[in-house]
């Protein structure tokens, strides 16, 4: 057991000390004894109050951090045990927030005791579309979103593998690319699937292909979302797909004029579908799905 070198004076049963509504009504109490004789259960008095105050940290000290305590003088010492201390004592506290969008090695920052981890797939690309003739039209669907998982983790490692998802590739006159799964150790999440791509006389209906799923969160796990449908009704009436949101991005917007998918932002999210009205020379890109991240909370 740590030692604790400040010891209380005068705490004893029956100790000669003035009583506290005596202390505290002393003229002399701010000014302090200037000459003469002090009453010794005076004196006593502010002795007790100054050393119990002083045992009291120390011994808060020794309990926190298991190191004795000793009135040697070293006051940079003294100080550095107390922040020591107080660190110790101090669980739960925010520590910082790390927010990953690379591959690589997650190592706990010193006085990490737990940390709360967030893992978002990567979003799926959105459909492109190609020339039309005067007989077609040809409509892209929005990328899927990445999935979710969050977790707590108490009993750290010294260090977690990250993958983070890359977007899906905004689709090239066909399908949408699929988002990239992005894990944090054990913890996976599914990147979205890319849009679909249709070219044909209307009337077309455009989708993504699947729902990604997530693993290995204990608070949660949630699937990716769909995107809105890419249609066209007529030769003149055409909405591309929208790209699916997800927790952490917002998917590209349909629209409904020929053109390029929209872009998604944040991350794990869909990217937009693209558009093309009959006999159009031109091909349109889908927009690409936004990357995956993770997100750590670490807490002391």
């Amino acid at each position: 057991m740590a030692k604790n070198e400040f010891k209380p004076f005068a705490t004893g049963s029956g100790a000669n000390v003035t009583t506290q509504t005596d202390w505290e009504s002393l003229p002399v109490l701010s000014a302090g004894f200037t000459s003469g004789k002090a009453s010794s259960a005076q004196v006593n008095k502010g002795l007790r109050q100054g050393t119990a105050m002083a045992a009291a940290a120390g011994q808060f000290i020794a309990d926190k951090t298991n190191e004795d305590v000793k009135d040697d003088g070293d006051i940079a010492g003294l100080s550095a045990q107390l922040a020591s201390a107080i660190e110790q004592a101090a669980t739960g506290r925010l520590i910082g927030v790390r927010t990953i969008t690379t591959s690589g090695t997650y190592t706990p920052t010193p006085g990490t005791k737990s940390i709360i981890v967030e893992v978002q797939g990567a979003g799926g690309g959105g459909g492109g579309v190609g020339t039309t003739n005067s007989t077609s039209v040809a409509v892209g669907c929005g990328g899927g979103s990445g999935a979710y998982a969050k977790s707590r983790i108490a009993n750290l490692d010294s260090a977690y593998t990250v993958i983070i998802g890359a977007g899906g590739a905004g689709g090239v006159n066909g399908n949408g690319g699929n988002g990239g799964g992005t894990s944090f150790g054990t913890i996976t999440a599914g990147g979205g699937y890319g849009g679909g791509s249709g070219n044909s006389a209307p009337p077309i209906i455009q989708n993504a292909s699947g729902i990604p799923t997530a693993t290995g969160g204990n608070i949660i796990n949630l699937s990716g979302n769909n995107p809105s449908i890419g249609m066209a009704f007529s030769a003149n009436v055409i909405i591309s797909g929208g790209g699916a949101s997800s927790i952490l991005g917002a998917g590209g917007s349909p629209h409904g004029t020929a053109g390029i998918g929209r872009e998604a932002t944040g991350y794990g999210a869909g990217g937009g579908g693209a558009n093309a009205y009959q006999n159009s020379s031109a091909q349109y890109n889908g927009a690409s799905g936004s990357s995956g991240v993770v997100i750590v909370w670490e807490y002391a």
